[in-house]
């Protein structure tokens, strides 16, 4: 990409490397980008290349030392959960808190649909942008397909911005601006989404609306039903769970303490052959 005269950021042959800060001046301004990624099975590592990881703690330091070298400091976070239009309770507190420790803007996207945003503090948090460019054949005419770019302005400590909607990979190929015409639509479905946004309740309740309608989905992978018939089966609750409840209990215990999470997490590692990101 370097080669090609494009800049990047987020990623490197190790994780010091993926962990860097681009700076850009642009018109006497010096900005500083920070890119950071949620925990897949693309993130750097020591001694392999990937992504910077999303860790608020290391991604604090990271924008304090940018916040003491540029102008402006911009966070971009690749996470969310796929097909949902809101951010989770914790994107929206780490995300301002990314602004609390001196991010000017917080950009997300991951999630193959687009969000709202809202100001918080006078900076800008966007929680998705929607995918750019993904044309797929099965995935017409649906939240896939639609998208915003945002365009900036800052001058003066004051930062504006504009959102400019598309459609990609529908039915006319590439990326198409949407009609003018069509433009009040979108951004009656933004305002909706920022409505929900602002209010902690109202967005506590559609995640939790959304966990719950896709909860079957993450208990069928620790079920031990393996064959693609059984498993529909006991989807279609033709087959009784083989998890006690004890058991749950004590997947619950190693997931939400921190400290079990930990070796819950070494142990997985170490039985798939991978590497702890440290």
């Amino acid at each position: 990409m370097k080669e090609k005269g494009f800049d990047t950021v987020g990623g490197g042959l190790n994780l010091k490397e993926a962990q860097q800060i681009f700076y850009k001046e642009i018109r006497g301004k010096r900005l500083a980008f920070i890119n950071v990624c949620e925990h897949e099975f693309s993130i750097a590592t020591d001694k392999t290349g990937g992504s910077n990881p999303l860790n608020p703690v290391t991604n604090y330091y990271k924008i304090q030392e940018a916040r003491k070298n540029s102008d402006y400091v911009i966070v971009i976070v690749h996470g969310g959960h796929e097909n949902y239009p809101l951010p989770s309770p914790r994107m929206k507190e780490t995300y301002r808190f990314f602004v609390d420790a001196g991010a000017d803007i917080v950009i997300n996207h991951h999630q193959h649909c687009y969000s709202g945003y809202e100001v918080y503090n006078k900076k800008p948090i966007f929680y998705g942008l929607g995918n750019f460019s993904f044309d797929w054949e099965g995935k017409r005419n649906t939240i896939w397909n639609e998208g915003y770019m945002v365009s900036l302005w800052i001058n003066n400590g004051k930062i504006d911005f504009k959102l400019i909607p598309y459609i990609q990979g529908n039915d006319i190929p590439g990326i198409n601006l949407i009609d003018v015409e069509k433009q009040d639509e979108f951004y009656k479905r933004i305002d909706k989404l920022n409505a929900i946004i602002s209010d902690d309740l109202q967005l506590n309740a559609e995640h939790q609306k959304f966990m719950n309608t896709t909860s079957l989905a993450y208990k069928i992978t620790l079920e031990p039903y393996r064959n693609k018939y059984l498993t529909a089966l006991y989807a279609r609750h033709l087959l009784p769970s083989l998890l006690s409840k004890n058991k749950l209990l004590n997947m619950l215990d190693y997931i939400q303490c921190e400290a079990h999470q930990e070796r819950t997490i070494n142990m997985l590692l170490k039985n798939t052959n991978r590497t702890q990101c440290k």
